[in-house]
């Protein structure tokens, strides 16, 4: 009964009937394209991609001009293929020439034991690092905040970058251009360098009477 009255209140007004009708099917279809385009982006897994979940994006920035650029193949190789990560790289400096680098290693292999053989600066920035072999175990890190740190001399001021170059028992190396920073804010203490008689205080790199001096 109820069927027949619906039925028979619509045809009375066929106008309202229409806009009911027009109303319901435009609702299905929009929900079911949201849906479609949905599914394929979120939810069905991307072809050829075993595992989704795990894509990250990997980028590098132009630290003159703070721009994102890509990676070159190469780099991706590198990133793809290395087993030990190395992040947060920092010099913390209490005075130009004199600081200590920081950083966290992370051994991203579910079975090898990797150990670091020796740090290196290039001889120019960086002309002697105190360096120390550690071990990671597999799947784990170490933080060098601390009394960790590896003390560094040269010729550097705050503000610049400093190339720093690792050596791991598993034949894999990485050069990395680390920034140098005051032993202030959250890496107040971090240096635990003794400076030499021929470093000087704290002069920023990027001052304009650093470049004015220069």
């Amino acid at each position: 009964m109820d069927l027949k009255f619906a039925v028979r209140s619509l045809m009375r007004q066929p106008m309202f009937a229409l806009g009911a009708i027009a109303t319901l099917a435009l609702g299905i279809g929009v929900n079911s394209t949201i849906f479609t385009f949905a599914n394929a982006a979120l939810f069905r897994p991307m072809p050829g991609i075993s595992d989704p979940g795990r894509l990250v994006w990997i980028s590098a920035v132009w630290r003159d001009r703070g721009r994102e650029v890509g990676l070159s193949y190469p780099e991706y190789v590198d990133y793809r293929d290395g087993t030990v990560d190395i992040l947060n790289a920092v010099v913390v400096a209490k005075q130009s020439n004199s600081g200590t680098f920081v950083a966290t290693f992370v051994n991203g292999s579910p079975t090898e034991t990797i150990s670091l053989q020796s740090v290196s600066g290039d001889n120019t920035a960086i002309t002697h690092v105190d360096s120390r072999s550690f071990t990671l175990q597999p799947n784990t890190l170490l933080n060098l905040a601390g009394d960790k740190g590896m003390p560094v001399s040269g010729t550097f001021a705050l503000g610049q970058f400093v190339t720093l170059s690792f050596q791991f028992d598993n034949g894999e190396t990485a050069t990395l251009s680390v920034p140098v920073v005051a032993d202030d804010g959250q890496w107040t203490g971090l240096d635990i360098s003794t400076p030499s008689a021929s470093t000087s205080p704290p002069v920023d790199a990027s001052s304009p009477s650093a470049s004015s001096s220069s």
